[in-house]
Order: structure tokens, then C-alpha cells, then sequence
């Protein structure tokens, strides 16, 4: 016998629609995709068409909500910007004919959402690209699978980011990694090799030759003055 919707169920789904609904911010430190991400693997499996329903419902407002509050926040920050297109209207073309699972059309309309903002907005783009290397500045550095995974060029790519941040994403990834290292020397005694992994360089000396570029010091001298 097909169960309604439990309460427990409904509570977490609740709960989740409601955090990430608050996440469209200016402020917010995860990117669009991250956080989506993250965001589907909180929802619970419905078990009974009513849970189907309800989920699909649920999703469709946190579509609506995410869409105006994000494409908003974004002008906030940018009033200059112009807007030809409207990406949340957009967006939502994709519920129209959604597939049985809710989970799947979300995800369709927040692929739709995230490659009209960045194709509207190249700034949007740079800001998510930002976001997502201050997460994962640690990881193997690919410019080119960056650029594959927003659907521009290379150069399209390091153009907006550098018109964001000043910096190409290379010396971006470099300094956060020097930012992360120089923290931890500072204010832990663990090994100068492990800690040249754990910021993304696979040796020490390769993180001696970039304090040394970047700041005209090493492992020893930081140290040394702590």
C-alpha cells in the first residue's frame, strides 16, 4: 500500500528548500553549481506519488525564488550591467515538459539558469569561476577544463576573469595556494612536504620556489619569525 507524505520526509525537504533559497547572495561563498550540488544530495528520495508531487512543487518555488533573487543580487553588485535577456524567465522553460523525476528537471532548469546567467553575464561567469577556486585551489590547475565546463574559450574565459579580479586564473590558483601555505607555517608544525600537498604543489620545492617568487622567503624563515 502506497504511503502519503511523512512528516519527517517533508521536514527535511523543507528544510533544505529553505537554505538554499537563503544562499542567493552576493555574499555567499559557495558557487552556483557547488551548491546545487550539495543541495540535491540533501533531498531525500520521495517514496509515494504524493511525495512525488510535492517534491516536484517544492522544487519548482525554490526554481522561482532562487532565479529573481539571484539575477537581482547580481545587479545589485553590478548596476551597469544590462539585461536583454531575463535568465530566470529562461530557466524556467525547463519545467514544461519535466521528466517523472522532480530531481532531474531541477537539475535541467538549474543548468539552464547557471549557462544563461554566464552567457548574459561574462562578470556572473567570473565571479562562479572565483568561487569555485577559492574552494578547490588545491586541485590539479586545468584552464582548459575550467573553460570546457562553462562552455567558453580559454581566452573568453581568462579575459573576464581577469577583468574581475585583475589576475589570470594561474596567478590566482598561485596565490591562494602561497595564502594557504604561509597560514599554515605560520601557525602549525606540521611537515613543509605535507603541506606543499595539502595547497596543491606536488613538492617542497616547489613551494620553496614560490615563496620565494612571491614573497622573497622560505619554509624556514616563516618559521623562524613566528
Amino acid at each position: 500500500m502506497e504511503i502519503g507524505v511523512r512528516d519527517e520526509w517533508i521536514d527535511r525537504v523543507a528544510a533544505a528548500c529553505q537554505f538554499v533559497v537563503g544562499e542567493a547572495m552576493p555574499q555567499r561563498t559557495h558557487s552556483v553549481r557547488r551548491l546545487f550540488r550539495e543541495f540535491e544530495a540533501q533531498l531525500l528520495e520521495p517514496r509515494s506519488s504524493s511525495e512525488r508531487s510535492v517534491l516536484r512543487a517544492m522544487l519548482v518555488e525554490v526554481s522561482l525564488r532562487w532565479g529573481d533573487a539571484d539575477h537581482w543580487a547580481y545587479h545589485v553588485d553590478f548596476s551597469d550591467a544590462e539585461c536583454i535577456e531575463d535568465p530566470a524567465s529562461i530557466a524556467l522553460s525547463a519545467w514544461r515538459k519535466p521528466p517523472q523525476d522532480a530531481k532531474v528537471a531541477f537539475r535541467r532548469w538549474a543548468n539552464a539558469y547557471i549557462d544563461t546567467m554566464e552567457r548574459v553575464h561574462p562578470r556572473y561567469r567570473a565571479i562562479e569561476l572565483r568561487r569555485d577556486l577559492d574552494a578547490e585551489f588545491a586541485r590539479p590547475l586545468s584552464v582548459g577544463r575550467l573553460a570546457r565546463e562553462r562552455g567558453a574559450s580559454v581566452r573568453c574565459l581568462q579575459r573576464d576573469f581577469e577583468e574581475l579580479t585583475g589576475r589570470c586564473i594561474q596567478d590566482y590558483v598561485r596565490e591562494r595556494r602561497i595564502e594557504a601555505a604561509v597560514g599554515m607555517l605560520q601557525n602549525t608544525s606540521d611537515k613543509v612536504e605535507w603541506i606543499a600537498n595539502v595547497v596543491g604543489w606536488s613538492s617542497r620545492k616547489n613551494l620553496n620556489r614560490a615563496l620565494a617568487r612571491s614573497r622573497g622567503t622560505n619554509p624556514s624563515t616563516l618559521r623562524a619569525r613566528r
